[in-house]
């Protein structure tokens, strides 16, 4: 049980860097790069921790 709120706080940390830098990012007029960049980042992570559920299941 550790393990998974560990986990889910670094996700979480994780997540809210991702946006900061989207909002630092924006707010400098390079919205559309990381838009696409930020999707790119989210896709892969998702897709590792579904994996990665499954192997913890």
């Amino acid at each position: 049980m550790k393990s998974t709120q560990s986990h889910l706080f670094t996700t979480t940390h994780w997540y809210n860097t991702c946006l900061m830098e989207a909002l630092v990012f924006a707010v400098s007029g390079q919205t559309e790069g990381i838009i696409q960049l930020s999707l790119e980042l989210l896709t892969s992570k998702v897709k590792s921790l579904i994996i990665e559920r499954r192997i913890y299941s």
